[in-house]
């Protein structure tokens, strides 16, 4: 068959083997345009292609090694391709409107795009002049449509791509590129590895005459003899390294470079040569060399024991690893920019002679892989010592130091591997345009775990009409995004804690708001490839008010977003250790810590495992569910679920703590505020911070560690009773004043039971019936406290699945501790009320799968306290002292703040108001709300009955 006439996709697949790109197994794998398609997707072939035919046009390190399924990385790497097709190729009558980045879409017209693109590559100079043949022989036409047989051919592609990819071996897509530059370098590197460590007579040689004549004579021997051996040939090479270009080159770089470039090696030389002290007496004690000048009288270390003595040192290899990219790349900037360094560092490299040969020289940026290398060399030895060992206790003593040195692999690889995460992370926050100017590091986000574009619909917004987004799913929170017209920049919209999801699998329920007939006109597409987030408390009718539904373009990317989203969750709260009774903070550690439970490292450069706060151990995610938490045992008493416990934070919105420093902080993102400083707490982060807002100034917000505040106290009281809101008076006087979820601490500035008669929701003593009757026809979720007279105990009464529910607040006189069930314990009514404002009842009653969601207010007529002005007045009110506030919405309660409206001057003016900064005026009626047929909502004004004393309703509890 002619080359005109063999289908475009098979010429091309002939021109890529022509060029020496892929090996000689690739024409077998492929077999048909998908296997093709697959290749390309994410743009690193096409890297390596431009790289084969126009050495240097892309720096190599930028190209993004994707061992995952993102679109995000894939573009990038296809834009390098693309930017330098158009500045090295002059491909200029490509469009390149910026839609091209998309080829990894795969749709017909993009596919054809990126063969007939490559058929433009092959006719180029820089193609030619290699003897490639050009496909087909004729200049393509960019724009021209396929032929109408390859619009069959190229139909279903993008299905059967992404079943390809579902089923894909990660660690052999690039096998397939012959003299891939990570195999080549491997080669070369083991090459070199050899010849400085393995094949020269060392420089620097035991000090032990029965050493120097000792021939081994079995495998065992030849290994001890191995790992001295290449030990004290590694200390010389460090050395060299350190004395020939660390020393020399510190007067000829700047201290950025020099740091960039050698790390922290010579502190890795120094652990060295203390490891070469305590191997070198046990190595001649395995081999059984009595000589008493190398024996150390202190220690008698089997050379097991010394490997695992130094586990802890070796972790500096940590970031000397996963920074080594760095420094090689910024050694062959230089040496571009640089000519007389370049010059420099060769005559350098000739005075650094290894191996058997005069003529062997290494460059320096082989010369600094060698230590990754060794470190990771240790387990293959000590694994070959151990199999020519018979002695079982010595087994067991190269058994533990085989751990040791695997662990120690592991933890660098998880370094290394965190580092280029990382480094995604930043080109996302790059690409990501924040709104209203807030600022945050995404990699306080987690790991990013999947990216693309995900149709949402989003139960906050006024139409519920899905809409495509580019979604970032990180391991704590989902980033909905909007791309930015044709550019690979994206406009934040809006983000979503996944600790406060469940993800949904089964059919969402047919209710009246998604009829039959609706459910079967979308049966076939939606419900195959969507998934459901519902928020935490909501289920059945009410969960369609509450969710997160994202549609997939394939069943396939619904797999892989669905296991994505599970591992998110879990990740965010361990089902199983909740279960062990941990109260867990998945955090980031500064320094390598041990796991308490397998005593292995926790692995990686950010968020390496949890804490517990009850048992203070720190695990691994496998390793938190293996053991009970061993904390203070709870109370045997009545048990009323058998529901999970929900992790304890170290402070919940709505809680006040004090500033132990000033902090003076440069970062928006971050709270700055003076020592002494009132904060309320607006959110806690899993991170080990949370976000504050100052009592004194409620616009200044932002992120403080716990670290450094207290939490505030009534014996704090005298040192802020000058502080206009937080004073004295106005704790103890506003007896009706509204509460929220944030300012219910504001009044709880004092311990015990009469911390409850300063809130709104507490009713005194008031029967069954009445309460009844003050929850009747309120939202579920609608909630008060009143003190049963006939059973002389506090009891919660609440609206819920158009029922009144009432739930004994129990009380164990042996720890003076309140609660609903006895694995979660409170110090006050307060605290415990606190707690199910944002966790569900269901902890503790079967079937009641709802928090304490609202409160009856009093009134809707408020006075003004104090004197407030917001940073924003259309969307603020401003207050004055004495107006008159009267409450539209409590939307916002749970941030500590109402919608209002005033009216001054002749002009009625709305916006938002602190709560704490109002009191109730009209004690007599109480305000609650409902939900009108439009899904408005509407107040509801209820008066508030009589009491009797002499109530005799039944107070038996749910």
């Amino acid at each position: 068959m002619a080359n005109g006439e063999r289908e475009l996709w098979i010429q091309c697949v002939d021109w890529l083997m022509s060029t020496g790109l892929l090996d000689s197994s690739a024409s077998s794998r492929l077999s048909k345009p998908a296997d093709l398609a697959s290749m390309l997707r994410d743009g690193v072939l096409l890297c390596e292609l431009v790289l084969r035919l126009q050495p240097g046009c892309i720096d190599r390190q930028n190209i993004f090694m994707v061992n995952r399924m993102s679109p995000f990385m894939w573009s990038k790497n296809i834009s390098l391709f693309l930017d330098a097709c158009q500045k090295y190729f002059g491909l200029n009558e490509v469009s390149f409107d910026g839609q091209d980045t998309t080829i990894y879409d795969l749709s017909l017209e993009d596919f054809g795009r990126v063969l007939r693109i490559l058929s433009l590559l092959s006719h180029t100079s820089q193609a030619l002049r290699l003897n490639l043949r050009p496909f087909p022989d004729h200049t393509p036409n960019t724009n021209g449509a396929c032929r109408e047989v390859e619009n069959q051919i190229y139909c279903n592609l993008r299905d059967q791509v992404e079943e390809m990819a579902s089923s894909a071996d990660e660690t052999q897509q690039y096998d397939f590129i012959g003299n891939y530059p990570s195999t080549a370098d491997e080669k070369k590197r083991e090459e070199i590895y050899d010849c400085i460590l393995t094949q020269r007579v060392p420089k620097t040689k035991v000090e032990s005459a029965k050493y120097a004549e000792f021939k081994p004579t079995n495998e065992r021997g030849f290994c001890i003899k191995e790992i001295l051996d290449t030990e004290s040939n590694y200390c010389d090479a460090l050395n060299m390294i350190i004395e020939t270009f660390y020393n020399k080159l510190k007067h000829k770089l700047s201290t950025d470079n020099h740091n960039t470039i050698f790390m922290n090696i010579k502190n890795i030389y120094l652990t060295h040569q203390k490891f070469l002290q305590k191997l070198t007496p046990a190595a001649l004690n395995a081999l059984g060399i009595d000589d008493p000048s190398c024996i150390d009288g202190k220690e008698n270390l089997h050379m097991a024991g010394v490997f695992v003595q130094f586990k802890m040192d070796f972790v500096a290899y940590a970031p000397y690893c996963s920074l080594l990219k760095s420094a090689v790349g910024k050694i062959d900037e230089l040496e571009r920019t640089d000519s007389d360094l370049r010059q420099y560092l060769n005559e350098l490299s000739k005075s650094a002679k290894f191996g058997l040969h005069k003529q062997s020289q290494f460059k320096l940026q082989d010369l600094l892989v060698v230590p990754m290398q060794r470190i990771l060399k240790y387990q293959l030895l000590l694994q070959q010592l151990a199999k020519a060992t018979s002695d079982v206790s010595e087994q067991q003593q190269l058994s533990d130091a085989i751990e040791a040195m695997a662990d120690v692999s592991y933890y660098i690889n998880e370094v290394k591997r965190d580092h280029e995460a990382i480094e995604v992370i930043s080109h996302v926050q790059r690409s990501v345009i924040m709104q209203d100017g807030v600022s945050s590091r995404f990699d306080e986000h987690g790991r990013l775990l999947q990216d693309g574009l995900v149709k949402i619909s989003d139960y906050e917004e006024t139409t519920r009409r899905p809409k495509q987004r580019y979604i970032f799913l990180f391991e704590k929170l989902m980033m909905v995004c909007k791309q930015k017209g044709n550019t690979s920049l994206y406009d934040f919209r809006k983000a979503h804690l996944l600790s406060e999801y469940e993800l949904v699998e089964n059919e969402p329920e047919i209710t009246s708001k998604t009829s039959t007939l609706s459910r079967k006109l979308t049966s076939g597409f939606f419900d195959n490839t969507n998934l459901t987030l519902v928020r935490k408390g909501f289920k059945g009718d009410s969960a369609s008010s509450a969710n997160l539904q994202l549609i997939f373009k394939s069943l396939q990317q619904r797999e892989a977003w669905k296991k994505e989203l599970k591992k998110a969750i879990e990740i965010n709260c361990p089902s199983k250790a909740i279960a062990k009774g941990h109260n867990l903070l998945y955090k980031t550690y500064s320094h390598a810590v041990s796991c308490s439970i397998c005593r292995k490292l926790l692995a990686g450069k950010f968020y390496q495992g949890y804490h517990c706060s009850g048992c203070d151990k720190d695990m691994h995610f496998d390793c938190c569910h293996v053991q009970n938490c061993s904390r203070k045992p709870i109370p045997a008493s009545r048990t009323k679920t058998n529901s999970i416990s929900s992790i304890i934070q170290p402070f919940r919105p709505g809680d006040l703590v004090v500033s132990r420093q000033s902090i003076n902080s440069t970062d928006s993102s971050r709270l700055s505020c003076n020592s002494g400083d009132v904060i309320e707490v607006i959110d806690w982060s899993m991170d080990g911070t949370i976000v504050g807002r100052l009592t004194d100034l409620p616009g200044r917000t932002g992120k403080i560690a716990v670290d450094f505040v207290v939490r505030f106290s009534g014996t704090m009281r005298k040192s802020t009773s000058e502080r206009g809101r937080m004073s004295t008076g106005s704790i103890e006087n506003n007896v009706d004043r509204p509460v929220s979820l944030v300012s219910m601490a504001i009044i709880n500035s004092s311990e015990g039971i009469s911390d409850i008669t300063q809130q709104p929701w507490y009713f005194s003593e008031l029967g069954r019936e009445q309460a009844n009757q003050l929850l009747e026809s309120t939202e579920s979720g609608t909630f008060i406290v009143r003190h049963s007279v006939q059973q002389q105990q506090f009891v919660i009464s609440l609206r819920y699945d158009g029922k009144a529910k009432h739930m004994k607040i129990e009380y164990d006189n042996i720890t003076q501790n309140y609660y609903l069930h006895d694995g979660r314990l409170f110090t006050n009514i307060l605290d415990l009320i606190n707690f199910y404002r944002s966790n569900s009842l269901s902890e503790a009653f079967n079937n009641l799968d709802t928090t304490l969601r609202a409160t009856l207010l009093r009134t809707n007529l408020y006075k003004v306290l104090f004197d407030y002005e917001g940073n924003d007045p259309v969307k603020y009110l401003t207050l004055r002292r004495g107006d008159i506030v009267t409450v539209l919405d409590t939307v916002g309660e749970n941030k500590g703040w109402w919608k209002g409206k005033i009216s001054r001057n002749s002009t009625e003016l709305s916006g938002f108001f602190p709560i704490s900064y109002v009191e109730s005026m009209n004690p007599e009626h109480v305000e609650s709300y409902t939900f009108n047929s439009n899904g408005e909502r509407e107040p509801q004004h209820l008066l508030v009955p009589s009491v009797s004393h002499d109530s005799k309703d039944d107070e038996s509890t749910l």
